[in-house]
């Protein structure tokens, strides 16, 4: 009880007399105290302070309490659909070649539907398989292009958008039906002024006909608990990763008719995911694939080769099965092992092509006039034809490099026989004449000293010796180490 006179605790009242007020937010009438200088309602008092607390979930950008996300910063929605995402692979939406219907449906012990969705042969409309270029490159398709490095891959790229982008006729004789048309372009590799571009020019592109994709930017918005826009992020930008894009690829590829090729170079920068995983890349390349159905365009990718050596042309296609799987056509590059000026095209995969050539080609450098004078860049030169595919050019290749190995070890098998007939060497010696005379390695020295049956010291510094030659090496030490000084040597 107070203890307080009457006319003070009645003064104190009469201070704290509650008002009512409009809130600014709600429009609703609100009783407050005059110390109390807030123009909203209790409720959107407390909505506004959750949303000043709360945290948005990356997924549905939805705000949650703190402590709501998981260490992934997704709500307990969007976490169960990445996870059921991440068991199951949904096919990419594309243009149906008839209706879908219903084939079969059954209902688990969940109440959950699985139907089968399919469709009638007789309603599918036939329709002539469209080419780029002519028994080579399918529209509509994925191409890949794959090889080791140094072998021309992006300038025979270059190559490609070039009669594209002017619709001039095909390396073989074949005629471009299609005239002058668009391309899209991504390059992480190169830079665009002083290689890409130039390299496009010494090709003969239209470049008023490229687009050059540096990155995706990306405004995310911001909403309540309710579903209701709160505010827009600021843009960011990001590298372009298929597994997040090919919608916008796609969408890209439907408004704009006239884009017939689309080039990554190379494939794996942007794919967004582990190539070497089927599972996770599957989903990737058939997203691609069902990007590009349906319009005129054509996806080709470079791609370089893996480190296997026992597997043919098409399993050296670097990644799981499926990026080779998916694609309808490639080609493998590399150089001739009889003319290593001369370089390759030769067919890795066609499924869909009558004509099985490749082609022989040479990287020669052109001049380029520019604002700042002239400068070079270099082009292919097509040769014509060849009738060998890649695996017979991989043979070749691995038939030359063993004669090659062959002949190397031979030649460091008697370069031991000679220098070490005059006794005991140095074995590092040895390794520096090898390289110098016949360029072999290391390790291709000490196998010939095996094949000779040559031997190296236990300890340093190592020496190379033949057999035989061990004992007068005991005697020269033991003669040395019993030898009388010299009065003048000691010091």
């Amino acid at each position: 009880m107070s203890t307080l006179p009457i006319e003070q605790q009645e003064a104190q009242q009469e201070e704290i007399a509650p008002i009512t007020v409009i809130c600014a937010t709600c429009g609703s009438p609100e009783t407050y105290f005059p110390n109390d200088s807030s123009d909203l309602c209790v409720k959107c008092r407390r909505e506004k302070f959750e949303r000043e607390q709360c945290l948005p979930c990356i997924g549905c950008a939805h705000l949650y309490a703190p402590g709501a996300l998981n260490p992934d910063d997704l709500c307990d929605v969007c976490q169960r659909e990445k996870d059921i995402a991440n068991k199951a692979t949904i096919i990419p939406t594309s243009a149906p070649p008839a209706t879908l219907q219903t084939l079969h449906q059954v209902t688990n012990t969940d109440g959950d539907i699985h139907s089968l969705l399919g469709y009638n042969a007789t309603d599918i409309k036939p329709k002539a398989l469209e080419w780029l270029w002519p028994d080579k490159i399918p529209v509509g398709k994925i191409t890949l292009l794959t090889g080791k490095p140094d072998c021309g891959k992006t300038l025979v790229l270059c190559d490609l958008i070039a009669h594209v982008t002017t619709g001039s006729d095909w390396p073989d004789g074949s005629k471009n039906i299609h005239g002058p048309q668009q391309v899209l372009m991504a390059s992480s590799e190169d830079d665009p002024v002083d290689t890409l571009v130039p390299r496009l020019l010494a090709a003969g592109a239209d470049l008023s006909r490229i687009r050059i994709l540096d990155s995706v930017s990306v405004e995310e918005a911001m909403k309540d608990k309710f579903g209701k826009l709160v505010a827009m992020k600021k843009k960011q930008r990001r590298a372009l990763m298929l597994t997040l894009h090919t919608k916008i690829i796609k969408s890209m590829l439907r408004n704009n008719p006239d884009i017939r090729l689309v080039a990554l170079d190379p494939l794996t920068a942007y794919l967004g995911a582990d190539a070497n995983r089927d599972k996770d890349i599957r989903p990737v390349m058939e997203g691609m694939a069902g990007a590009c159905r349906g319009t005129k365009a054509t996806i080709v990718g470079l791609i370089h080769h893996n480190k296997r050596s026992d597997v043919d042309a098409l399993q050296k296609i670097l990644g799981a099965s499926s990026v080779a799987g998916v694609a309808r056509a490639a080609w493998g590059f590399g150089r001739d092992p009889e003319d290593k000026d001369q370089c390759y095209m030769a067919l890795v995969k066609g499924n869909l092509a009558k004509k099985r050539t490749g082609m022989h080609y040479r990287i020669e450098e052109a001049s380029i006039p520019t604002e700042d004078g002239e400068i070079l860049a270099p082009r292919i030169q097509w040769e014509g034809e060849m009738e060998e595919d890649a695996n017979d050019m991989l043979t070749k290749e691995r038939d030359s490099q063993k004669d090659n190995k062959d002949t190397k070890a031979s030649q460091a098998e008697a370069l031991l026989q000679r220098e070490l007939a005059t006794g005991r060497k140095l074995a590092r010696d040895m390794y520096a004449l090898g390289l110098k005379e016949l360029g072999a390695d290391d390790s291709t020295m000490k196998r010939a000293r095996y094949k000779i049956g040559g031997l190296c010291s236990q300890s340093k510094p190592y020496y190379w010796y033949l057999p035989g030659q061990e004992a007068e090496d005991k005697v020269a030490k033991f003669s040395e180490s019993n030898r009388v000084a010299d009065p003048s040597e000691v010091i």
